[in-house]
């Protein structure tokens, strides 16, 4: 089976796009691979070396010099060659963006934003132009394209178009009363504000109860008795708040759907624990946007 699984140096060539005599040149001279033999003495190479060699000759055509590239680490190659991916217009959006936030030119972001949600539509533009970006965001920082007042710089300004879209969207007098809290200040509004957006579009009535504790959710739920409920987790304990927030839920709410739960980035697990059955749970905003619009 491990043999199925390696590759020769003409499929590595077929494969990275760097020849043969080059892969080999790199080997001797900066060890950059280190194949290992197959019973006739062979190269053979692995899925990885792949991954690798693309990411070098992606770098390359960048300007990189092979030498410098030489001395870093897989894992610095994989991160410089997302970082070069991101900043050479991989996404229209992207590069312009980029540009306008280094630049701290609150004014460039916002008309580009503008531009594309005149041309697309909010819905349209927040779903294939912004929330892409937002997901990008922390490979962004942590590859050092951005810095936290970059990105607080779109935070706000996203946060400025929804809430403009929030203002053109009234909730229906019929509407079903929806509660609306999110677990900790850790995770930026902007995710809470959206789900606000797409509640009242669909005709809601919306209370935004912010981050909010258990035993004030539990007054709530007697004070308003609301027909459906959206919790934003997000925080380092989001399972455990998760799980004693929807202790306090109408079980009835629960089995009509009426439970929502935006879990953007996190991984949630409830081993033995039958209260999240019936929960919908949304990895993100744009399959919240799905959701929201289809069922």
């Amino acid at each position: 089976m491990a043999e199925q699984l390696t590759y020769s140096i003409r499929d590595l060539e077929a494969l990275s796009g760097v020849p043969a005599h080059t892969i080999r040149t790199w080997e001797r001279r900066y060890r950059l691979i280190s194949p290992a033999r197959s019973f006739c003495n062979a190269r053979c190479y692995t899925a990885g070396d792949i991954s690798f060699l693309q990411q070098l000759a992606s770098l390359l055509k960048q300007g990189h010099r092979i030498s410098t590239l030489a001395g870093k680490s897989r894992e610095e190659i994989a991160l410089l060659a997302k970082e070069s991916a991101l900043a050479t217009n991989e996404s229209e959006l992207s590069e312009t963006l980029c540009l306008a936030l280094q630049d701290l030119d609150a004014f460039k972001v916002e008309s580009l934003m503008n531009c594309y949600i005149r041309k697309e539509g909010f819905d349209k533009a927040v779903v294939a132009r912004f929330i892409p970006f937002l997901n990008q965001v922390n490979v962004l920082l942590l590859s050092g394209v951005l810095q936290q007042i970059h990105v607080q710089i779109f935070y706000s300004t996203l946060r400025q178009k929804v809430h403009a879209a929030l203002d053109s969207v009234m909730p229906s007098r019929e509407g079903e009363r929806w509660i609306l809290i999110q677990d900790s200040e850790a995770l930026d509004a902007i995710y809470r504000d959206i789900m606000h957006y797409l509640l009242r579009k669909r005709g809601n009535q919306v209370i935004v109860a912010g981050v909010t504790s258990p035993a004030v959710m539990e007054s709530l739920v007697k004070d308003v008795r609301p027909e459906g409920f959206c919790l934003v987790a997000g925080g380092e304990n989001a399972g455990v708040w998760l799980q004693n927030v929807l202790m306090i839920i109408p079980s009835t709410l629960v089995n009509q759907g009426k439970a929502l739960v935006l879990a953007p980035g996190k991984t949630l697990e409830f081993v033995n624990n039958s209260l999240i059955d019936d929960v919908t749970v949304l990895p993100g905003l744009q399959e919240a946007f799905t959701y929201m619009t289809t069922v």
